[in-house]
């Protein structure tokens, strides 16, 4: 998998490292050892050119990466590396962050990205958690009630640490106190019931409340904490797609029922929420067919949409 010969590196008259050989096979885990200054992170840096070699060869899966004419950055969509002192951008928020490498390098959409990091936040040791169900149920966490752990580690079901059950409910936000407390809400429900609520009115002592009321036989479909996004599109399980301004939502307490978004058929619901923004290109694959969200025209609240033919 990798082969390392003669590997040396030297910074001006200090040579940290001097014809390293080394051969890690696939699925392979290996330790480096060394005092501090050994040059640990500088040979780490050099198996994918983050330094450049004084000397020696790097092979990696078959493929001499020190020869000039490898495309080391075709190389390094295979290879990753965790650094030591990592750094983000501070004009991107962590989900967005961590979706960047993965849908820039092409190895996975956007879409994907997206669902992969649903409920991925921020929040503070001393906050809580709000966790949104379908059943319209609004369960809160103390995050000082969460075991620690690695990124990536199984961890421990929600349902042993709050009130959620997943035999009876799915979730469909989660979320930080201190972000809801800083925006609206909008809640759609599979009956086409929507609204903006406050979002401090969850801000709320008890494990928990009644996030939203429900009329029988509905659930909550979708709950979007608002930031830059400015038209919401139902889409119904017979096909119709219904676009207009968060605007038209109207702001109710979160014990109402909320107003309807669109006309449904007589056996339709709604089966899919999205949120565009006029800045952010959207587009979605529906039955094969590719959409875009930006393109499609505005109507009004609590119209019956237009059919998408495929």
């Amino acid at each position: 998998m990798i082969y390392v010969k003669n590997l040396s590196k030297t910074f001006g008259d200090n040579q940290v490292l001097a014809n390293i050989d080394a051969h890690i096979r696939p699925g392979e885990k290996v330790v480096i050892i060394g005092p501090s200054g050994s040059g640990k992170s500088t040979f780490l840096r050099c198996l994918n050119l983050l330094e450049q070699p004084t000397g020696g060869t790097i092979t990696f899966d078959g493929q001499e990466i020190t020869d000039p004419h490898t495309d080391i950055n075709k190389v390094r969509r295979h290879m990753g590396m965790v650094f030591q002192h990592f750094n983000l951008f501070a004009n991107l928020t962590v989900k967005k962050n961590i979706m960047l490498a993965p849908v820039r390098l092409k190895l996975m959409s956007k879409e994907a990205a997206e669902a992969e990091s649903r409920f991925l936040f921020p929040c503070k040791n001393t906050g809580k958690v709000c966790l949104f169900t379908s059943a319209g149920q609004l369960h809160s966490i103390k995050v000082m009630d969460l075991p620690f752990g690695k990124f990536r580690d199984k961890g421990v079901p929600i349902d042993n640490v709050s009130n959620y059950n997943s035999e009876k409910e799915q979730i469909v936000c989660i979320t930080s106190q201190t972000q809801l407390n800083l925006r609206q809400v909008v809640f759609v429900t599979a009956q086409s019931m929507i609204k903006l609520v406050s979002g401090g009115e969850f801000d709320v002592s008890k494990r928990t409340v009644a996030a939203t009321k429900l009329a029988e036989g509905d659930q909550v479909l979708s709950v979007m904490p608002l930031e830059e996004q400015s038209q919401v599109i139902l889409q119904t399980k017979e096909g119709f797609f219904l676009k207009f301004a968060i605007e038209e939502i109207p702001e109710q307490k979160k014990a109402a029922l909320g107003a309807r978004g669109m006309k449904l058929g007589p056996k339709d619901c709604v089966e899919n929420v999205y949120y565009t923004s006029n800045a952010v290109e959207c587009s979605i694959e529906y039955k094969g067919k590719a959409i875009d969200l930006n393109r499609m025209k505005t109507a009004r609240r609590d119209g019956k949409g237009t059919k998408i033919r495929v």
